[in-house]
Order: structure tokens, then C-alpha cells, then sequence
């Protein structure tokens, strides 16, 4: 999956991008549209931005 593939299954899944999408590494993007896909669900991030 490219940053590009990620994005776009992303935004077809959930309608729109969360800001911090566009802050991340390809590799971190990645693997944070994978979890969001897998869940169903919008991953929510703690104040230091990371992904729980």
C-alpha cells in the first residue's frame, strides 16, 4: 500500500482525513489507515500523537 492507496481507502471508509494524517511518515500513515480499516473504527490519538 502506498501513502497515496492509504489515503484514498481511508477517505472511502470514513468520508473524510484526520490532520494528523498528513503530519505522519509514509510508513506511520500506512500503518495507521491498516488499523483503522481492520477496527471499523477512527483511531483515536493520546496528546503526545500516538496511536492507541
Amino acid at each position: 500500500m502506498t501513502r497515496e492507496e492509504a489515503l484514498k481507502a481511508f477517505k472511502e471508509k470514513f468520508g473524510g482525513y484526520d490532520v494528523a494524517m498528513f503530519s505522519m511518515d509514509d510508513k506511520s500513515l500506512i500503518e495507521f489507515v491498516k488499523k483503522a480499516l481492520e477496527t471499523g473504527e477512527w483511531p483515536k490519538f493520546d496528546v503526545e500523537g500516538a496511536v492507541y
